[in-house]
């Protein structure tokens, strides 16, 4: 098990030390806007190779990640398009409305409304992540944000549970904060 947290403790790290060393430069603001972009398209990613879904019909089916954002985020993501996760190959599309999120394996969210999207994604093993404060009080499971010049990250298991998800425990360690559900 320790051999296994290894590969994500490692990716994460570096994902945070590459992130605090760019944002500690204010003079090229426009290129670390990109690079923290690019930052939570390889996050989302590597939640989703720690994510286990429900058995799919057929397993060689492209993994779709949808991604509801502006342009500078979805260019981010846009960029993983073909890369293979847990076997499939990512399919990177645009979502817009509640009802376009339906086939999505993924759903980032970076747009006000989240929560429109969200209901769309209720009931569906669907990997919602996003960075809005409010995201995981409304039903999303991953947030994922900037704090103290690195990303972090919280996690919903309740709301995973109620997607048919199950999230590994070394992507739950990694995590400032994890909601068990109990009080």
């Amino acid at each position: 098990m320790v051999a296994a947290l290894k590969p994500l403790r490692h990716a994460l790290a570096l994902l945070c030390v590459v992130a605090g060393t760019l944002l500690a430069r204010p003079a090229a603001a426009q290129s670390d806007s990109a690079a923290v972009e690019r930052m939570r398209a390889a996050f989302t990613i590597n939640f989703a190779r720690y994510t286990s879904w429900p058995a799919p019909a057929r397993p060689a089916e492209p993994l779709r990640l949808c991604v509801a954002a502006g342009d500078p985020q979805f260019a981010a993501f846009v960029q993983a398009n073909g890369l293979l996760v847990q076997g499939r190959p990512l399919r990177v599309q645009r979502v817009q409305r509640p009802e376009d999120v339906a086939p999505c394996d993924v759903l980032y969210v970076g747009t006000p409304a989240a929560a429109d999207l969200l209901r769309g994604a209720a009931g569906q093993a669907t990997l919602t992540v996003g960075d809005a404060p409010a995201f995981l009080s409304n039903g999303g499971i991953i947030r994922l944000f900037l704090g103290d010049q690195q990303m972090k990250f919280d996690v919903s298991l309740p709301q995973a549970t109620r997607s048919n998800l199950v999230l590994a425990p070394q992507l739950l360690r990694l995590a400032r904060a994890v909601d068990t559900g109990t009080p």
